[in-house]
């Protein structure tokens, strides 16, 4: 293996280790959604000292927690992707015996002009992948449901 490959190796463990960790931040969104969203909505709908307009008003508050959530880790997805075209680049040029052609040390170059290029379609499309909307969009559902319920009364 030659210094060059080396060097392609080592940037692509560590790019590996981006992703990873990114997975781990993502796991932690979703605990926070479900801490703070999920389980102030069971709260409100529990409570026997709050009003049918107060337990409302508290469960669209849960509502939006979870939009904001489900937000935050949407975008941490595509910060996560966005490195995904330098490992493909790396992964190809390795198998191609091509590493010669590739330069190293291009994670954030390459990181931002992956996610300059962006737009509504792709963040709808990281948006609504189950693995990214749940269970955000359950418990912007349940606690929608629940506040027009108390609400509209």
């Amino acid at each position: 293996m030659s210094d060059h490959e080396k060097l392609l190796e080592s940037e692509y463990l560590k790019l590996q280790d981006i992703v990873e960790r990114n997975d781990d931040r993502a796991l932690q969104i979703k605990g926070w959604s479900v801490t703070v969203s999920l389980a102030g909505a069971i709260a409100a709908i529990v409570s026997d000292k709050i009003s049918d307009q107060q337990r409302g008003y508290a469960l669209i508050a849960c509502a939006a927690a979870a939009a904001g959530f489900w937000l935050i880790e949407t975008y941490w997805k595509l910060f996560q992707r966005a490195f995904f075209g330098r490992i493909n680049e790396i992964e190809d040029a390795l198998r191609a015996g091509t590493a010669d052609t590739v330069r190293s040390f291009q994670i954030g170059r390459s990181w931002q002009t992956s996610f300059q290029q962006y737009g509504v379609a792709m963040f709808l499309h990281v948006a609504l992948t189950a693995s990214v909307a749940l269970p955000h969009v359950l418990i912007l559902l349940i606690s929608s449901l629940g506040a027009a319920n108390y609400l509209l009364r």
